[in-house]
């Protein structure tokens, strides 16, 4: 349900759901944690580089992969240095 809702928060391509899309990049739940990545992956917001930048520390290694795909669609040189 979580996850759902995250790829739907994307789809609105609000600033509010950025927020909540950054704070679920912390939630217990693997799928959650792996479609936010995907989800902001979407939207590529700026406002979003340093958390992801810090879930690249996540224990689950499908997560950093779609956090470090999401970070080199952003561009800028914090996200890929």
């Amino acid at each position: 349900m979580r996850a759902r809702a995250a790829y739907h928060l994307a789809k609105s391509k609000d600033d509010q759901a950025v927020e909540a899309l950054v704070k679920a990049l912390g939630d217990s739940s693997l799928k959650v944690r792996r479609q936010v990545a995907y989800a902001l992956s979407t939207i590529c917001p700026l406002s979003a580089l340093e958390p992801l930048i810090r879930a690249l520390q996540d224990s689950d290694t499908e997560t950093c992969r779609r956090v470090a795909l999401t970070l080199g669609k952003i561009g800028r040189s914090e996200a890929i240095t």
